[in-house]
């Protein structure tokens, strides 16, 4: 997940923090997976996006030492039923995270529980003696959630039709790794390998389209065109790896073409406007939104190379 906040972070507004935060319904849908309050996979959904968000802050520098306590009772209990749903005990994720403010020592660890039921749905809660902390962590996760304050609505989002649900495997290593562990035995990589490649990728598409937002619209042309080759590389890598470009990141890099093919044409090159044309159109092809000033720079190539020459046929 790649959480979007909802609305700007402000150090002091709301100036009360209190009560329990639910994940932003908008449009009757949420930011995640959620295939209605009586299917586990909710839940799995649910955690893995408030982690993402809480390591998505923490890259930001707003959150520090963000950390997921996994009781291994629970998880024994949980695999033994074969159920994690109750209505009397509802499936609880717990999370500590520091909040980092400029100009402040290091505050208090702040505890944020995820509580998931069928009767209640999803609901955040945050603790901690200290009030600054506490209203700090509060704020950051209001971005991506709505407070009581917020909206008195029901919490209700219109559930995801399961479709198509992949096999998940079980997490616990394997009885005979441990042993050959100990034995100093080498264990299997590949599909840790794998999984690495896989986020490496989507890290460099990240690290790269920060790198359009800062510099499309400043840098020199020459400097500009290699950066957008580089997306056009990661993009296609992350392709037959499996991974999809989502609607945000699209948007995103539809806006850095526009940006640098009206830079193109302002130009006036023709050399480097036929390189930009071509790599805003490859890019396009891969599944990005087509750039409005895509068409007219393609145009002005074709008008740059002139008439072709005649066919001569020897006589």
């Amino acid at each position: 997940y790649h959480p979007t906040p909802i609305r700007k972070f402000s150090v002091d507004k709301p100036e009360v923090c209190s009560g329990c935060l639910r994940p932003a319904v908008r449009q009757a849908r949420v930011a995640f997976s959620y295939f209605g309050g009586r299917v586990p996979l909710s839940a799995d959904h649910a955690r893995c996006w408030l982690g993402a968000v809480l390591l998505e802050e923490a890259s930001y520098g707003r959150l520090s030492a963000v950390e997921l306590h996994v009781p291994a009772e629970g998880l024994k209990a949980a695999k033994d039923s074969g159920t994690v749903w109750s209505e009397a005990s509802p499936r609880m994720w717990l999370w500590t995270v520091r909040a980092t403010r400029p100009g402040a020592a290091p505050s208090e660890p702040v505890a944020v529980e995820m509580f998931i039921s069928s009767s209640d749905g999803v609901r955040i809660e945050t603790r901690c003696k200290d009030e600054k902390a506490h209203g700090h962590v509060f704020r950051v996760l209001r971005q991506y959630c709505d407070s009581e304050a917020d909206s008195s609505a029901p919490w209700h989002p219109i559930p995801a039709t399961c479709t198509k649900i992949s096999k998940v495997q079980d997490r616990a290593m394997p009885s005979d790794l441990p042993l050959k562990q100990l034995l100093g035995a080498s264990l299997p990589e590949k599909a840790v390998g794998d999984l690495g490649a896989v986020v490496d990728i989507e890290r460099r598409i990240m690290h790269l389209l920060d790198r359009l937002e800062a510099t499309c619209a400043a840098v020199p042309l020459a400097e500009l065109l290699p950066t957008v080759q580089e997306l056009y590389q990661a993009l296609y890598e992350g392709l037959k790896m499996g991974l999809k470009i989502t609607t945000p990141r699209s948007d995103l890099a539809c806006r850095y073409l526009e940006v640098m093919l009206s830079r193109l044409v302002a130009d006036g090159k023709a050399e480097r406007l036929q390189m930009g044309t071509h790599l805003a159109g490859q890019i396009h092809r891969l599944g990005v939104c087509r750039p409005e000033g895509l068409e007219a720079a393609e145009g002005l190539v074709m008008a740059s190379r002139g008439p072709p020459a005649p066919l001569s046929l020897g006589l």
